[in-house]
């Protein structure tokens, strides 16, 4: 009923804004990285191999710089 609709969207509307966020802390470092001249596919397979979410732009540029070996 209205109940379960009104549950399921909070639900989403709060996986939507984490999904943003973390879209968002992507191209920072994306654009970071592009900017020292490294390639796309380069940039897009570290970033797919690493769990960023809860970290900052800062550490995770940090980590793809280290799996990256520079």
């Amino acid at each position: 009923g209205k109940k379960a609709a009104q549950k399921i969207i909070l639900e989403l509307a709060g996986k939507l804004v984490d999904d943003i966020i973390n879209t968002r802390a992507h191209a920072h470092i994306y654009d970071a990285l592009t900017t020292l001249k490294f390639s796309n596919s380069e940039i897009t397979n570290a970033i797919k191999k690493h769990n960023l979410t809860d970290l900052t732009e800062s550490e995770g540029i940090k980590i793809i710089l280290q799996s990256l070996g520079r």
